[in-house]
């Protein structure tokens, strides 16, 4: 467990958590060298109610997975990138599981790929970065899509259901921004 107040930090290549749950409700970043993965494998359990938080630099592509046996991402808390490189959520040769997104999902730079999930009840975050969601995304009523930047859905040729709340701009402070959807938008 990663106690509120408390860091765990990441690094290096891929790193599998293998039939465990994690806890976190503190700061747990990840840093790793491209095309490598934090791997959730044989039924481990990410309970993130803290921040989990990527420094993924540009050029750089990395992967939240699942290899072999499942396994489970609850986030409560905040999913953010905060460098310029990718960040890629999904199934690799067993499921990810991803709930709907009741906490946050934050591009501050860089892209997040979300390959995993169908729906948001939470935030997702377009801070400067873009996030990536497939075809058929639904933004629930309680989701809110928000920020500057670019939603992409399936590639732009996608479909994206809002039945929530779309708030172009920053939430604090001068909220003036552009938000874009690069694919379909039903209301």
């Amino acid at each position: 467990s990663v106690p509120t107040g408390a860091t765990l930090a990441i690094t290096g290549t891929t790193r599998a958590l293998d039939n465990v749950t994690l806890a976190n409700a503190g700061l747990t970043t990840v840093s790793m060298a491209n095309n490598n993965a934090l791997q959730l494998n044989n039924t481990t359990l990410l309970s993130n109610s803290g921040t989990l938080r990527y420094l993924t630099t540009g050029g750089v592509d990395n992967f939240l997975e699942s290899s072999v046996g499942g396994g489970t991402l609850n986030n409560t808390g905040t999913l953010e990138l905060t460098g310029a490189g990718i960040v890629h959520l999904r199934n690799n040769g067993a499921t990810l599981a991803f709930s709907a997104n009741p906490g946050t999902i934050r591009a501050a730079a860089g892209s997040i790929d979300l390959q995993v999930t169908t729906s948001n009840s939470g935030v997702l975050d377009l801070a400067g970065g873009t996030i990536s969601v497939p075809n058929g995304f639904t933004n629930s009523g309680t989701g809110t899509i928000r920020g500057n930047s670019t939603l992409i859905v399936s590639g732009g040729g996608g479909t994206l259901t809002n039945n929530g709340t779309i708030a172009p701009g920053i939430p604090t402070g001068d909220r003036t921004g552009t938000l874009a959807i690069s694919g379909n938008l039903i209301q």
